[in-house]
């Protein structure tokens, strides 16, 4: 355990904290974490859990307990999926609102997101999908430039049930299918990925309310 109670303790000096979600790890940040401490993480992963599982309240006091009220289902901890993606979701919690959105689409945006991260990143990396072509949007423009939207910024709040290496499939609450083709750089120049928008920057919209 003695391991496990190190890692623990880096991860909270760093700012952040674990949580255990059912047989997985989330980990919360307001950054990303060093590679090699997120290595580690993966490696002892069960005996993290165990860990935390077991710990007393004078075991908490000495990790030095974080307060995830402001992180809470950030950057999920998917073995398989590309790391500067993980990374790049941490990030994107992080951030405060831009103001192409309202509150209620960026909130949304960050809950697809994550979804997206944990149950289809690996497949789509595997059919090839380029970080913009998944989660791409204009620099200034996120919400309204819908030309330039890559697979995530697009899901808005409904389910991806498919994915192939050209486009993925959608379904509404009604039921209905929806497919959105996979834009290559070339189609769609320009993009950014959704974490590395600037909410002050000058060209953006007036803010939402």
């Amino acid at each position: 355990m003695m391991q496990a109670f190190q890692l623990v303790q880096e991860v909270a000096d760093a700012g952040g904290g674990l949580i255990v979600k059912g047989d997985g790890l989330k980990i919360t940040a307001p950054a990303p974490l060093p590679d090699e401490l997120v290595d580690n993480l993966r490696s002892h992963k069960a005996e993290i859990i165990d860990f935390l599982k077991s710990k007393t309240p004078e075991t908490d006091t000495e990790l030095k307990p974080f307060d995830d009220t402001d992180f809470e289902e950030r950057a999920a901890m998917n073995e398989e999926a590309p790391r500067d993606w993980a990374n790049g979701y941490a990030r994107l919690c992080t951030l405060p609102r831009h103001p192409d959105y309202t509150e209620t689409r960026w909130q949304g945006l960050i809950d697809d997101a994550g979804l997206f991260l944990d149950q289809w990143a690996t497949q789509v990396d595997r059919l090839g999908w380029k970080t913009q072509e998944v989660f791409g949007v204009h620099h200034a423009k996120p919400s309204t430039r819908i030309d330039l939207q890559g697979l995530v910024p697009c899901i808005r709040g409904r389910k991806v049930v498919a994915v192939t290496a050209d486009s993925a499939t959608i379904e509404t609450i009604t039921g209905a299918r929806q497919r959105i083709f996979r834009r290559t750089d070339a189609q769609s120049p320009g993009r950014v990925a959704v974490w590395e928008i600037d909410p002050k920057d000058e060209n953006a919209c007036p803010p939402r309310q």
